[in-house]
């Protein structure tokens, strides 16, 4: 791609990247590497256009659908549970709740047999959830 498609580049270059990411994350079997990848997820949901792009998307839809709670290994859960807790801050992403059913999954995180990180993540996301109208 050339300068005088700047435009086009950038989308390019976004759509690798994504691409990147969430192959990295759903994907690999490196722990490490895909620990790595909710964290720059993570840190996109900040971003109000990047938290807008990964739902609008279907970013997080990938995410959800693929992530099995009792399947996943718990430092994966981990950041799973903080990255709902992190889209349940914001209340532009009320619909985006809605449309994956994460109160069920958050439910879900509240079970006793995982550790107290991740049922923290599930009860601070509720309690995220009763700010928004």
């Amino acid at each position: 791609m050339t300068r005088d498609r700047i435009e086009k580049s950038s989308e390019l270059i976004n759509a690798l990247f994504f691409d990147k990411i969430f192959n990295l994350m759903l994907r690999t079997n490196d722990e490490k590497i895909r620990l790595k990848s909710f964290e720059i997820m993570c840190n996109m949901i900040h971003q109000n256009n990047w938290r807008k792009k990964l739902a609008t998307q279907g970013y997080f839809k990938q995410v959800y659908a693929s992530m099995e709670v009792t399947k996943i290994d718990e430092k994966t859960l981990e950041k799973l549970s903080w990255m709902t807790t992190l889209v349940c801050f914001h209340p532009d992403m009320i619909e985006q709740i809605q449309n994956l059913k994460l109160l069920n999954f958050i439910m879900k995180l509240i079970d006793t047999k995982f550790p107290a990180v991740i049922r923290s993540n599930a009860v601070l996301a509720i309690s995220l959830l009763t700010y928004h109208e």
